[in-house]
């Protein structure tokens, strides 16, 4: 969203759009949207499958797929240089070298013909030009930095031998290796059990600790979100429709599609200490066809309190406080004159 950008900013996205075609038509999977990343700083980025989140991220790193995908909009800036004016070859060294990412799943991710240890080295071999003992004596520390027992003799198992847990242990260890200054980190714990969740998380955050890496974690999970990141950006179908700290969004949330997330999250009652049932609040409709938004506002066919205005045009960005903006009419003085 329009958050002023300071020297300390590290990663800027500014009005980013991603268009893909498609034989249906043109899908908007990312449109407009704008954040900033501190150094050191956690940014989350909350919302439901297909509203863009990832696409962000692949953009970011310059792995939109060619021909069918394109940035059709805006720019990507990593310490002030912009990425989106760089060749193939001058991105490759930055991606996995001062921009890494973790992946949803790593089993698609990881190459099943390799060792692990060989896939750690690669990259620290291209990026700091270590020789194949050397950088295979990193891989050992960074697999046992990341809590992986006995590491010298797993750097010879493949990705099929692993167990999830151990995989995405793995990405880390991969991602971290050549001590990036920004991790995407796409949906880290998807698929894992809680314990393991719980344990990966973690271990991002002591890691973050350590070499000062700047995050920003991608979920689903609101109560991720607020546990581990400083800042949080709500999206939906393409654009960022609110962002604030995460103290600002889980107390005084404003857009209406995020009080429903918050609403939306499982929490324990009891009537004299015996756990009791109660359905969850659901918003109500499904995500629109981003090759068929709907006019005006996209989440007004879902929204409980949407205005006559909310129908025919598109909400501009509001800033309610310092450091809190929202785009949705009703914080727009204007919104009842403008229709």
């Amino acid at each position: 969203m329009d958050q002023p950008v300071t020297e300390s900013s590290l990663l800027t996205v500014r009005d980013l759009d991603v268009r893909f075609d498609t034989p249906a038509g043109p899908l908007h999977a990312v449109r407009g949207v704008s954040f900033h990343l501190g150094r050191g700083e956690t940014l989350g980025i909350v919302g439901e499958s297909g509203s863009g989140k990832s696409v962000t991220a692949l953009a970011i790193l310059g792995l939109i797929p060619r021909p069918s995908g394109t940035i059709s909009g805006g720019g990507i800036f990593f310490e002030g240089e912009d990425l989106g004016a760089l060749s193939p070859e001058q991105m490759r060294k930055i991606r996995g070298n001062k921009i890494a990412m973790i992946f949803q799943e790593p089993m698609t991710c990881l190459n099943p013909v390799f060792t692990i240890g060989f896939q750690i080295a690669e990259a620290l071999k291209l990026h700091r030009r270590m020789r194949q003992r050397e950088a295979l004596d990193h891989a050992i520390g960074m697999l046992d930095k990341v809590g992986i027992p006995l590491p010298a003799r797993r750097i010879n198992e493949y990705p099929h031998q692993l167990s999830g847990g151990t995989r995405q242990r793995v990405m880390i260890a991969m991602a971290l290796a050549c001590n990036p200054q920004v991790l995407l980190a796409d949906e880290p714990t998807t698929a894992l059990d809680v314990t393991i969740q719980a344990q990966i998380i973690d271990l991002m955050l002591a890691l973050q600790h350590e070499y000062g890496t700047a995050i920003v974690l991608i979920s689903h999970d609101m109560g991720l979100i607020a546990e581990t990141s400083e800042r949080v950006a709500v999206m939906y179908a393409g654009r960022i429709v609110e962002e604030s700290t995460v103290e600002r969004v889980f107390t005084n949330p404003l857009h209406p599609y995020t009080v429903g997330l918050l609403a939306s999250i499982p929490r324990l009652r009891t009537t004299r200490g015996v756990p009791r049932k109660k359905k969850l609040p659901a918003i109500a409709g499904i995500v629109p066809n981003p090759v068929d938004l709907p006019q005006g506002c996209a989440f007004q066919p879902r929204c409980p309190r949407a205005l006559a205005v909310c129908a025919v045009r598109e909400p501009p960005v509001q800033q309610t406080a310092p450091g809190h903006c929202v785009r949705c009419w009703l914080y727009d003085p204007s919104a009842n004159r403008s229709f």
